[in-house]
């Protein structure tokens, strides 16, 4: 899958509902797949059900290194010596990223009929994306919203916003 995780599984033509690997496909892939450390600046953690398959673990690894990676990328994006409006300029490119990220995996969520049974593959790695990608966004409000004059919303009023949930 090419681009990011958080667009490519979610895709109408090369979203997860069209992997058709096997469970030893993504035990060969994790056997040498290595795990980023957490990024230095995260402000939020995820904490959410391990994962009991290969399919799972990959993919949850998978989204964890790009997650940590973007939140990562925050320093070289915000540079100390940059203005201000350059700030608000890289916050407004980073907020329509997310913005998108979550509009899109909210559709494909109610188009695929995902829920909270988390038995099944598709829908664990759909909400794990979705919680990965609302750390993002959370993030970004956290660390650098002091560039916006928007309203900042909790973690809770986000998942509100793009997916109707009241408790996360």
């Amino acid at each position: 899958m090419k681009g990011s995780i958080f667009s490519s599984l979610v895709s109408i033509t090369n979203g997860l509902h069209r992997d058709n690997r096997q469970e030893k496909d993504f035990k060969y892939f994790l056997s040498d797949f290595k795990l980023n450390p957490k990024a230095n600046n995260a402000v939020f953690k995820v904490n959410f059900k391990k994962p009991l398959n290969a399919k799972k673990e990959y993919y949850q690894k998978v989204i964890f290194n790009e997650t940590e990676n973007t939140v990562a990328s925050f320093v070289k994006e915000f540079p100390k010596n940059a203005t201000t409006p350059e700030n608000k300029y890289s916050y407004t490119l980073l907020l329509n990223k997310f913005d998108k990220y979550l509009n899109d995996i909210s559709t494909y969520i109610n188009k695929r009929g995902i829920t909270a049974d988390f038995n099944n593959d598709d829908n664990y790695i759909i909400n794990y994306l979705k919680v990965s990608a609302l750390r993002l966004y959370a993030e970004l409000q956290e660390q650098y919203g002091q560039f916006s004059k928007n309203t900042k919303f909790s973690i809770s009023e986000i998942a509100e916003k793009y997916f109707n949930d009241e408790k996360l």
